[in-house]
């Protein structure tokens, strides 16, 4: 059979099919592969003059409120992660001066407190002054 779209040569049982094993059902296919009926499609369409759908909403200010919004989620994401990020470090910092604090060391004990960095025994919250 040929290709209604590019005129190559195919046959129409399970053609397209992932498995061998699966039958065909409905009607005998008219293209050789999904990009020759998608192309088929399209070219009937533009014959019959009906215009390809956009991307872009028909109205602008919806547009920029759509984006707005994806900005704001970004921004409160982003502050959520710098907020996580800060107590992270804060709460890791502290445990380590802390135990250089008490082992009464004049340097700062990176070996022996690095498990502060892991799991500090403090956490601190940062909060909005």
């Amino acid at each position: 059979m040929l290709c209604a779209h590019c005129q190559r040569q195919f046959t129409p049982d399970n053609s397209g099919l992932d498995s061998p094993a699966r039958v065909w059902r409905g009607r005998p296919r008219q293209y050789c592969s999904d990009r020759c009926r998608v192309q088929a499609h399209r070219a009937r369409q533009r014959a019959q003059g009906v215009p390809r759908p956009t991307t872009k909403s028909a109205d602008p200010q919806r547009e920029l409120l759509h984006d707005a919004r994806e900005v704001a989620r970004d921004l409160v994401a982003a502050a959520a992660a710098a907020r996580s990020a800060l107590a992270a470090a804060a709460s890791s910092i502290y445990g380590l001066l802390r135990r250089t604090f008490e082992a009464g060391s004049r340097e700062i004990l990176l070996v022996a407190a690095q498990d502060e960095f892991v799991a500090p025994t403090q956490w601190f919250e940062p909060e909005l002054i």
